[in-house]
């Protein structure tokens, strides 16, 4: 590796300057490599236009495979690139000079006019650059004198700058064939290192265990309502499917719990049952209803879960004030099914009169009592009648009256004795 392994470097650089991409392109680095080593890359003009002809020709000689075909230094390289600026192209390889093999011999004619016409025309382009040749042995004359077109085809001394277009002779020496081994051997180990790893990367892409999905623990919902459980268990990043059933001591509407339980450990976005009470399969009959009004009565019904019956039903009542509940039916403190219809009893505010005719004055005045009537006795002489019997009752039997009613009753008495008169003297008979 020397320095003309720096301009193919330039070269490579000035490339992808001009045309906005590297003169090789491939799939992979060894394809690159490959490209680099044996193929020939595009004219910087097929992809940017404006590349003239001449710069085109020095891209060619400086991407040569062979170190040997590229330009030997710097300076030759400037000096080309100022005579492409004008539009003077390097002059190409002749097919001699560019073997198939880089290290192939290719000799060089000693006497070709076409090669030292070229070596005038292709030298003297450059600025200050040398012809590059000794003139040949043979070429000289008798008197000493050498040829002017032999003078310009001589023979270049190591010392000598490298005319442009115009590669060194070319020896199978034994330090070109270690270089070329060398190479093949290193480009060969590259391969290898490039292909072992990219197995390497596949076998391990193909059976790289897929990472655990991530988990989230189930939240703890139970005793919240519907809805402020579903909001917990969505902002667990879960899925909440509801399922209702009957509870004999959770409300209705009330989370019982989820399945799988709270604390659970689940994959992100997992299906969770979330459990609502729908409230006791059966329930009690309210016993506070008696004494409700009609409209309090249906609504605790209601929140029992029970249902008043569409219509009432009234009835008479010595004690329940006119329009309170006397009763339901079923009775209160029953159990009955959720969503039963229970029959609510109304009072008239009225007491059915009890039929007293027959009974004695105090069995009427209690039954009168009872029923929160007021008795008024009236004593009325009866022969008929036993002393102390209802006789008669200012109300008929079963009618309707007003609780507190006063109720006027006719008790008989024994009549008086009626006056009897004086008696006589019975007279006596004489003997």
């Amino acid at each position: 590796v020397d320095a003309r392994s720096d301009l193919y470097s330039a070269a490579c650089l000035l490339y992808e300057m001009l045309t906005g991409r590297p003169p090789f392109v491939g799939d992979s680095p060894v394809s690159v490599a490959y490209q680099h080593v044996r193929e020939i890359p595009e004219p910087a003009s097929s992809v940017n236009p404006e590349v003239s002809a001449a710069l085109d020709s020095v891209l060619a000689k400086a991407l040569q495979k062979n170190r040997a075909d590229r330009f030997q230094d710097a300076a030759a390289f400037q000096r080309a690139l100022r005579a492409a600026r004008a539009g003077v192209p390097v002059p190409a390889l002749g097919a001699t000079e560019a073997p198939t093999d880089p290290n192939d011999h290719v000799p060089t004619p000693e006497h070709a006019p076409a090669t030292e016409a070229f070596a005038l025309t292709g030298a003297s382009f450059l600025d200050d650059a040398p012809t590059g040749r000794q003139p040949y042995a043979d070429d000289t004359r008798a008197d000493g004198k050498i040829p002017a077109m032999a003078a310009a085809v001589r023979e270049p001394s190591d010392a000598d700058e490298l005319p442009l277009g115009f590669p060194p002779e070319r020896e199978r020496t034994a330090r070109q064939k270690a270089r070329r081994r060398t190479w093949i051997a290193t480009l060969v180990i590259f391969t290898l290192l490039v292909l072992t790893g990219g197995g390497l990367w596949l076998y391990n892409t193909v059976n790289r265990r897929a990472a655990p999905p991530p988990k989230v623990e189930i939240p703890v919902v139970a005793t919240l309502t519907e809805s402020a459980a579903l909001q917990d268990l969505y902002g667990a990043n879960l899925r909440p499917q509801i399922k209702r059933s009957k509870n004999e001591t959770i409300p209705s509407g009330t989370a019982i719990g989820t399945d799988p339980a709270a604390g659970t450990s689940v994959d992100l976005n997992a299906e969770v049952i979330l459990n609502i009470s729908e409230g006791p399969s059966a329930v009690r009959i309210p016993e506070n209803l008696p004494g409700q009004t009609e409209a309090a009565a249906r609504d605790i019904l209601r929140q029992s879960g029970l249902q008043g019956a569409s219509s009432t039903t009234t009835a008479n009542s010595s004690t329940v004030p006119a329009g309170r509940v006397i009763t339901t039916s079923p009775t209160p403190g029953q159990m009955v099914g959720v969503g039963s219809t229970v029959e609510i009893v109304i009072s008239t505010g009225k007491v059915s009169m009890p039929e007293l005719r027959g009974r004695t004055r105090a069995e009427a005045e209690t039954a009168l009592k009872e029923l929160g009537l007021v008795p008024n006795v009236q004593e009325v002489e009866n022969s008929q009648v036993e002393a102390g019997r209802v006789t008669d009752q200012s109300d008929p039997v079963n009618a309707s009256v007003d609780q507190g009613k006063t109720i006027n009753i006719v008790v008989a008495k024994e009549p008086a004795p009626s006056p009897s008169a004086t008696p006589s003297a019975t007279p006596t008979k004489k003997g």
